[in-house]
């Protein structure tokens, strides 16, 4: 049998003999779990999203050939190929990557807003003995003297 509570944590645990702790850590452990399912779904979109895109070498390569191609571009003798070069750029790989990455985000805006569930509240009534008694009319402490 497990240690049971004593004390003041006792009185505001016990219920006639019912522990209301289990409800709470049940909530808090399905809370929990969802928050986990959340994250893991986030870090799946992460990596689908990652494994999506055009790798950011094969850009770079693109753009700097693109401005090595512009910079020795004497009378017109590689515009074929820098136009080639820019349409592969602005044509397939802007495109590609930038809806891979729209995409994460709506699944992580979706995803941040199941993450923003508060905990659930700690339930829990205090012992009878310990219940709110009725305020007192406020009276001014008289002055001692001597």
């Amino acid at each position: 049998m497990p240690p049971q509570p004593s004390g003041r944590f006792r009185r505001a645990c016990l219920d006639g003999g019912q522990q209301r702790t289990q409800p709470r850590i049940a909530d808090a452990g399905g809370w929990t779990a969802h928050k986990i399912a959340v994250t893991q779904a986030a870090v799946e979109a992460f990596t689908l999203a990652a494994s999506a895109v055009i790798p950011s070498l094969v850009s770079i390569t693109n753009r700097a050939e693109a401005q090595v191609l512009n910079a020795t571009n004497f009378m017109g003798i590689h515009t074929p190929a820098i136009i080639e070069r820019d349409v592969e750029y602005y044509g397939e790989h802007w495109p590609h990557n930038s809806s891979a990455g729209w995409a994460y985000a709506s699944v992580l805006s979706t995803l941040s807003a199941a993450l923003a569930l508060p905990p659930p509240a700690a339930r829990w009534a205090p012992h009878r003995r310990h219940r709110q008694q009725p305020a007192r009319p406020w009276r001014k402490p008289r002055d001692r003297v001597g």
